[in-house]
């Protein structure tokens, strides 16, 4: 991880540009400590980790002057690699960690960090045993993506459904995404999804 002695956790003390990155997905400032979100000076990025059980398997940078390129993250085998927030009677798929987090104020959802679903991370979601919703990006590379998982799901029996959101879910509301996947499957009304439910903790912490 970037080093931890040049991290600054409270939001308010980053330069601008760090904290709109963020304000303009919809965290808030408890948001972002709470997930663990922090600035790190030195490379001028916000860096975005990933827990799993509590321990530390992964992180993201993100530059926020422009600098390229815009993600540094460790390399690493992503077999077995997710970002996992919140929890719910069902699990949600996103392509990217803030969109994981941004869904969790609703249900559990996994950042599968890309359009793929790997092998390892897929024998995890079924150890789960309950419905999964695919959301990912609403492009052609997202939508190609969302066809592939649909297809490894239904060849094992995972009860699922592919919920395609107007924008990122990273920028959607709670109503926007409780609507979206609703929308998705008559199974899912029947989730008892509300607006009301508080933001969830991390999943992984």
């Amino acid at each position: 991880f970037p080093s931890h002695d040049k991290a600054t956790y409270d939001p308010q003390s980053w330069p601008v540009q760090a904290r709109l990155w963020l304000y303009k997905a919809g965290f808030s400032n408890d948001d972002i400590e709470r997930h663990g979100f922090y600035y790190h000076e030195p490379t001028r990025r916000v860096v975005l980790p990933v827990r799993i059980n509590g321990e530390a398997v992964y992180w993201q940078a993100r530059s926020v002057d422009g600098r390229q390129p815009k993600y540094l993250n460790p390399l690493v085998n992503k077999d077995k690699l997710y970002a996992p927030y919140g929890s719910g009677p069902c699990i949600v798929l996103t392509e990217d960690i803030l969109s994981a987090a941004r869904v969790s104020r609703v249900t559990e959802a996994w950042s599968i960090m890309g359009t793929a679903l790997p092998t390892g991370v897929l024998v995890t979601l079924l150890q789960q045993q309950r419905p999964v919703v695919v959301m990912l990006d609403p492009d052609p590379a997202g939508a190609k993506g969302a066809a592939r998982i649909a297809k490894q799901l239904s060849l094992l029996g995972v009860q699922h459904s592919v919920a395609v959101p107007h924008r990122d879910p990273k920028y959607l509301t709670k109503q926007e995404i409780v609507t979206c996947i609703e929308s998705s499957a008559p199974w899912a009304c029947a989730l008892g999804l509300s607006v009301a439910a508080p933001s969830q903790p991390t999943a992984g912490s």
